[in-house]
C-alpha cells in the first residue's frame, strides 16, 4: 500500500481548497467551471477520457446550439504540489493564453518557473481529439512511492501553488479573452 499523499492527494486537497474559497468568497465566474478528481493515470488516462468522451458530461454547458458536441476549453491537472524544489514547472498542449497568464501570475507572486517557449505535449482522446491541458507542478516533485506519505509534504509548497493556481484560475474564470 502506498500513501501517494503527494502524487494524487496533494491535487485533490489543492482542489477542494480552491472550490470551498470560491465558494466562501462567491467568486462569480463568467463561464462553467467543473471541478473534477479521477484517477487512472498511470493507466493510460481512461478515467479521463472515458470522461471527456461522455457527452452527458457536459449537457450543462451552454452552446448555442443545443444538439452540438461541447468540450471543455482546457483542463488543469493538479498533481505533486505539496512537495519539491521551489521551482514550479509546466507541461501540456493549451493555448498560449494560458501560459502567458500563469507567466504573468508567477512574476506578480516572485515565483520561479520553468516553461517552453509554447507547449508541444499532446492529450488526445478517443477519436483523436485533442483536448488543451496544463500540468502545474513543482521541480523534482516525485517521491518514492513508500516515501510519499504526509510528513513528507511541505507546507510551503502547497501555499505558494495555491497562491499561483488560484489567482491564475481567478483571472482566467473573470476575463472574458479565455
Amino acid at each position: 500500500v502506498y500513501p501517494a499523499a503527494n502524487h494524487n492527494g496533494s491535487g485533490v486537497a489543492m482542489l477542494l481548497e480552491i472550490a470551498h474559497l470560491w465558494q466562501e468568497q462567491s467568486l462569480d465566474p463568467r463561464r462553467p467551471v467543473l471541478f473534477i478528481a479521477w484517477g487512472t493515470g498511470t493507466q493510460g488516462f481512461a478515467g479521463v477520457e472515458d470522461f471527456l468522451t461522455d457527452v452527458k458530461n457536459f449537457r450543462h454547458l451552454a452552446s448555442m446550439n443545443p444538439n452540438a458536441r461541447v468540450l471543455p476549453r482546457v483542463v488543469f491537472n493538479l498533481d505533486d504540489v505539496g512537495a519539491g524544489e521551489s521551482v514550479l514547472q509546466v507541461t501540456g498542449n493549451a493555448p498560449g493564453r494560458y501560459l502567458n497568464v500563469l507567466r504573468e501570475t508567477v512574476a506578480e507572486l516572485e515565483v520561479d518557473l520553468v516553461a517552453p517557449e509554447a507547449f508541444t505535449q499532446s492529450f488526445r482522446i478517443g477519436s483523436g481529439t485533442d483536448v488543451p491541458w496544463m500540468h502545474l507542478g513543482w521541480v523534482h516533485a516525485d517521491l518514492a512511492p513508500q516515501e510519499d506519505v504526509v510528513g513528507r509534504l511541505n507546507v510551503e509548497r502547497f501555499q505558494e501553488y495555491g497562491e499561483v493556481f488560484a489567482l491564475m484560475m481567478a483571472k482566467i474564470v473573470r476575463q472574458t479573452n479565455y
